[in-house]
């Protein structure tokens, strides 16, 4: 058992000052960690920078626990953010051996990948917030999979008896110099490839190969060829900011766990297409969003897309104005992370960064939202859908003086006021045609949100005489306006019959 943990595992980190305490690199760049087995399908990897090399090899550990060997960090500067399972800025401290530790990883047993028969490669699967930079100038060492995936090279064993490795047909080693810093993000489920040399190589990361580059490099000793190579901005998109923690607690679900859910995305489009390593092109940022069609890999994993619609009009002053709504529903989260580490579905995402101007992207699970007794009213030509985006208020705050003292939370408020005005919903013939909760945003711009609805009404003469008549619920409106803290609210277009069956039928082909 021994043997077996320590080859297979190395996270390659030292201290970062999101530890919150002086964890600095020590002059050589080598860290310690030790390794806690604490059940069948899990290894706690400790780590401290309180510790001399020889306090560290005079450990006197019990069954049970296992020095994981001195490393050679590579990086030029990193940090945990949280221990696996906690809110970013948390960790879990212990007193271990007479030293202060940090839970750093966790080490999924069931999760070894088999990369190589001959075990010239090692792969694990490890849970961890771990950021990595390298400076200006730094040469990296990436391994890069026959599938065309990227393994920044992370540590060294300080002890090698090796400095190249042997590696399987087909896998490759290239060297970069950087033109300028990068930042690697190791998030949620990590692979953790270790060669035979002891090499911690560590991702995937979104870093761009040639297929000429990998022609010029080595598949076995002798270090390969300096190749240039393209980086694709950290993984960080042009049109809004990553919920890392988001991503993490997505990765983090057991199978047990894991569930369908939906993906609703809304999309303000560029005027004109800009692409990251600065092509020139004549198209609307519409276009090369078009470019992206990812409804293939979609089929692909046995997802579905819900709903797609334009925005026709925007209420309020909200910024920015959509263009688009869509809702995407996936089987489960592994299938979703499935798809997008998918190389081809890699290649296509330039065109949706080139194409977008901002979005937002919510992860998000349907709940009961029924209208029983709904007049049925055919739709016009006008009939649209009206999309609702909220976020409410911990507790509903009545400020009009009306005497309501009683205490409820936003949400509650809100379910106030859906109760009062159902009846006019069903008078006018509208439908309630999706609530979910928001569980977290995966790409925005800092806000959270609560919940995603869309009612459909048959007509524009049907939101107006269902508008007029909220207008005269006074009381409706003071548990609407207590509840919602900050909002979108959009007409979308229907999506016509003809439409609905084309992406059904596209669907359905391409996941064969």
């Amino acid at each position: 058992m021994r043997a077996l943990v320590v080859q297979a595992i190395v996270v390659g980190g030292v201290l970062g000052p999101a530890c919150q305490i002086h964890a600095q690199y020590n002059s050589n760049k080598i860290g310690f960690e030790i390794l806690q087995f604490k059940s069948l399908n899990s290894l706690i990897v400790w780590a401290t920078v309180d510790i001399t090399q020889e306090e560290f090899d005079t450990l006197d550990l019990p069954f049970g626990w296992f020095r994981n060997q001195p490393r050679e960090i590579e990086m030029d500067g990193g940090k945990f953010l949280n221990s696996p399972g906690r809110e970013k800025g948390s960790f879990l401290r212990a007193e271990h051996f007479g030293h202060e530790w940090l839970h750093v990883a966790t080490v999924k047993m069931a999760g070894r990948k088999r990369l190589d028969p001959k075990r010239r490669l090692v792969g694990s699967t490890v849970l961890k917030a771990h950021v990595v930079k390298f400076d200006e100038g730094k040469t990296l060492t990436l391994l890069v999979s026959p599938e065309g995936k990227v393994f920044p090279r992370i540590s060294r064993d300080v002890n090698r008896t090796s400095e190249e490795p042997t590696l399987p047909e087909k896998w490759r080693l290239i060297e970069h110099k950087l033109a300028g810093p990068i930042e690697f993000r190791l998030t949620g489920e990590t692979t953790i490839i270790r060669t035979d040399n002891q090499d911690s190589f560590q991702g995937p990361v979104e870093f761009s190969v040639d297929k000429s580059q990998l022609e010029q490099s080595t598949p076995s000793r002798g270090g390969g060829r300096t190749a240039e190579a393209t980086v694709s901005n950290s993984a960080e998109p042009s049109f809004g900011t990553r919920n890392d923690e988001q991503w993490a607690r997505m990765r983090s679900l057991s199978p047990d766990e894991d569930r369908e859910f939906l993906m609703v995305n809304l999309i303000k489009y560029r005027a004109k297409a800009k692409y990251v390593d600065g092509r020139k092109t004549d198209l609307t940022g519409e276009q090369a969003n078009a470019l992206y069609a990812p409804i293939k890999f979609i089929a692909q994993i046995g997802g579905k897309v819900d709903f797609v619609g334009r925005v026709n009009d925007q209420m309020g002053n909200m910024k920015p104005h959509w263009d688009e709504v869509g809702i995407v529903r996936y089987p489960s989260r592994a299938k979703f992370f499935e798809m997008v580490t998918n190389p081809e579905f890699q290649k296509r995402a330039v065109h949706k960064d080139a194409g977008l101007e901002v979005s937002q992207v919510l992860l998000a699970e349907p709940v009961p939202w029924t209208l029983s007794g709904a007049k049925r009213v055919a739709d016009k030509d006008d009939a649209f859908n009206l999309a609702q985006l909220l976020k409410y208020r911990e507790t509903a705050l009545y400020t009009d003086g009306s005497g309501m003292k009683q205490k409820r939370t936003g949400k509650e408020a809100m379910g106030a006021f859906d109760a009062a005005t159902k009846g006019l919903l069903r008078k006018v013939g509208a439908k309630r045609v999706l609530k979910t909760t928001v569980e977290g945003v995966l790409i925005g711009d800092g806000r959270t949100w609560s919940e995603f609805r869309l009612l459909h009404f048959p007509s524009e003469a049907a939101y107006t005489a269902y508008s007029d008549a909220v207008q005269k619920m006074q009381d409706a409106i003071k548990h609407r306006n207590a509840a919602i803290e900050d909002s979108y609210l959009m007409k979308v277009e229907a999506m016509p019959l003809a439409k609905r069956l084309a992406v059904s039928l596209a669907t359905s082909v391409l996941g064969q």
